[in-house]
């Protein structure tokens, strides 16, 4: 960026992302990691868009406990009920844990 496009910006006191648009959107996001885990489904919400997993520990994330995760996939979890045993995955999505691929053990 120019020296007198700064100069600029800051005098009539726009964001410095309005006068750079080369910058905008130039850093990628990173891709979300996945985890897998086995536990006992404890409940849904209402509407089933979360799960409530009573989880092993999960190397590399966390000890085992009782968590909610997103199901953004309601066929994912179709058929599933409180007390099932299941397997799953989870993407971590800026700490959001979404539920990525479920089956019943």
């Amino acid at each position: 960026m120019r020296a007198h496009s700064l100069a600029f910006a800051i005098f009539v006191g726009l964001p410095l992302a309005a006068a750079t648009p080369s910058l905008v959107g130039c850093s990628k996001k990173a891709e979300a990691k996945t985890y897998a885990t086995t536990g006992a489904i404890k409940s849904f919400s209402p509407d089933r868009k979360l799960v409530n997993i009573r989880h092993e520990d999960i190397p590399d994330y966390m000890k085992a406990m009782t968590m909610s995760f997103e199901v953004k996939n309601p066929k994912l979890i179709e058929g599933l009920s409180p007390g099932d045993q299941v397997s799953f995955k989870f993407a971590d999505e800026d700490g959001r844990r979404v539920i990525v691929e479920i089956t019943k053990k």
